[in-house]
C-alpha cells in the first residue's frame, strides 16, 4: 500500500519533490496544491497522509499548521531560508518535522512511512489480544430503520458469549448510541480516537481508553455529539482506527450512516470533504455487513432500493439482511413469510432474518439504557437476534469484503 502525498510548493522545489516521489513507488502524489486553502481542503478530505509544505508556499502561521494537523495529515515543513527560522521553531514545538532541503524532506517522508508500517505491524502483532479481530458494519436506508438498535443488540449478544466487543457510533449524521445506552455524549470518544489515529499515536489500549464501559466484555465509542462535526471523521484516519480496533477486540460493531453517495468531489474543482466517507470507510473495512430494514409498506421499498445500492460497494456473500418491527398490524397475516417473499423477488435476498416487534421489551430497554438481551433474554426478539449473530459469525470468517469507493 502506497503512502499518499500532498505537495504544497512552487517552482524548482515543486519539480524536485515531484521527481523525488515519482522515483519511489512507495508514494503516490494525490494533489499538487495551488494555494493554502486547497491544501487545507485536501487534508480535510483525507486524500493525503503526508503534506510536504514549503515555507514560502503561502502565509503560514500556527492556526494554519494546526488546521492541517488536526485532520490527521502529517506535515513535513521545508525551510530553506534563515528568514523562516521562527516558523521552523514553532513547527518543531508542534512536533512537525522540519527539513532544510528537498532531499531531506523526501528522506523524512521515507522515514515516516517506515515508522508507520512498523507501527501498524506492531499493533497487529502485539495488540491487546495478539490476534486479528472481526468487524461488522450495521447499515440501513434512510428513515430510522433500526440501525442503532441492531448495533447495540448484536454487540450485546457477542459480549454475552464471551467475546471482547467494541461498539462504535460512526454515523456522520449524528449517532444515537450514547442516548440509547444512557451515556454522556459531550465528549466524543470517536473524535478523540480519530485524531490520535491521524497523528499515528493511537494504540489498542488507547482506543479502549476512549470507549465507555458498558459491561465486562462490551465498550462503546461515542460518536459525534452534533451533526455539524462530521468533518472531524476523516476517512484516512478512520482507516487506521479500524485496523487498531481489530487488535483491541474480538469484534468491532460499527453503526454506520445511511447514505452511500461518494460523488461530492465531482462537483468541486478541489477535493471536498466527503460526509459519507466515514460510512464508506467502515463498509470497506467490514468482514460482514448487516443491512437493516423495517417491516412496513414505506420502509420495505426503501430497503429494496437500498440493497441495490449497497451491493455496489459490498460483496453479496458478506451481507446479512434483517427486518425489524415485524408485526401483523402493518405487514398483514403471515408477515414474516410475506417479507421474505418480497425481498427474494425484488431484491434477490435468499435469506432474511425477521425480528418480532416486542414493543414492551424494546421500550423498556430504551428507557433503562440497556439492550433487549438484558431486559428479555428469552423473548422472541432476542432469539431471532441470536440466530442473526450466528450467521454473522459464519460470514465473517470469509475473506474481507471488497468495496469500490
Amino acid at each position: 500500500m502506497t503512502t499518499t502525498v500532498l505537495v504544497a510548493a512552487r517552482g524548482a522545489q515543486e519539480v524536485e519533490l515531484l521527481q523525488g516521489f515519482e522515483a519511489d513507488r512507495g508514494f503516490t502524489i494525490t494533489r499538487r496544491c495551488g494555494d493554502g486553502p486547497e491544501l487545507t481542503a485536501a487534508a480535510t478530505a483525507g486524500v493525503g497522509q503526508l503534506a510536504i509544505l514549503h515555507a514560502e508556499f503561502c502565509p503560514i502561521d500556527l492556526d494554519f499548521l494546526t488546521g492541517i494537523t488536526v485532520t490527521g495529515c502529517t506535515i513535513i515543513l521545508l525551510v530553506e531560508s534563515a528568514d523562516h527560522a521562527p516558523l521552523a521553531r514553532v513547527a518543531t514545538q508542534m512536533g512537525i518535522a522540519v527539513a532544510g532541503t528537498v532531499a531531506e524532506a523526501i528522506t523524512a517522508a521515507q522515514e515516516w512511512r517506515a515508522r508507520s508500517r512498523a507501527r501498524d505491524q506492531e499493533i497487529i502483532a502485539d495488540g491487546a489480544l495478539n490476534s486479528r479481530g472481526k468487524i461488522a458494519a450495521i447499515w440501513g436506508p434512510a428513515g430510522a430503520p433500526g440501525r442503532t438498535t441492531f448495533a447495540i443488540e448484536i454487540a450485546s449478544h457477542l459480549a454475552a458469549r464471551g467475546a471482547r466487543t467494541l461498539l462504535i457510533d460512526a454515523d456522520p449524521y449524528g449517532g444515537m448510541i450514547a442516548p440509547a445506552l444512557g451515556l454522556l455524549d459531550e465528549a466524543s470518544g470517536l473524535i478523540a480516537a480519530t485524531r490520535a489515529a491521524g497523528r499515528g499515536t493511537l494504540t489498542p489500549d488507547g482506543l479502549l481508553e476512549h470507549a465507555a464501559g458498558i459491561s465486562k466484555n462490551l465498550r462503546a465509542l461515542v460518536g459525534i455529539p452534533r451533526a455539524d462535526r462530521w468533518p472531524e471523521l476523516m476517512p484516512t484516519a478512520l482507516g487506521h482506527l479500524w485496523e487498531i480496533a481489530r487488535a483491541s477486540a474480538h469484534w468491532t460493531i460499527i453503526d454506520c450512516g445511511f447514505s452511500l453517495e461518494s460523488d461530492e468531489e465531482l462537483t468541486f474543482d478541489t477535493h471536498a470533504p466527503q460526509r459519507n466517507g466515514a460510512t464508506l470507510s467502515a463498509l470497506g473495512a467490514a468482514d460482514a455487513v448487516v443491512a437493516v430494514g423495517q417491516a412496513d409498506p414505506v420502509a420495505i421499498p426503501r430497503l429494496v432500493r437500498g440493497l441495490a445500492e449497497l451491493r455496489q460497494v459490498v460483496q453479496p456473500e458478506h451481507l446479512v439482511t434483517a427486518v425489524t418491527r415485524v408485526r401483523r398490524s402493518v405487514a398483514g397475516a403471515g408477515a414474516s413469510e410475506s417479507i421474505r417473499e418480497i425481498l427474494a423477488r425484488y431484491a434477490a435476498v435468499p435469506n432474511v432474518h425477521t425480528i418480532p416487534d416486542d414493543r414492551e421489551a424494546f421500550d423498556t430497554a430504551l428507557l433503562e439504557g440497556k439492550s433487549v438481551l438484558e431486559i428479555a433474554p428469552q423473548s422472541d426478539a432476542s432469539r431471532a437476534m441470536a440466530a442473526l449473530v450466528d450467521e454473522l459469525k459464519n460470514i465473517a470468517v470469509k475473506p474481507a469484503s471488497a468495496v469500490a469507493i
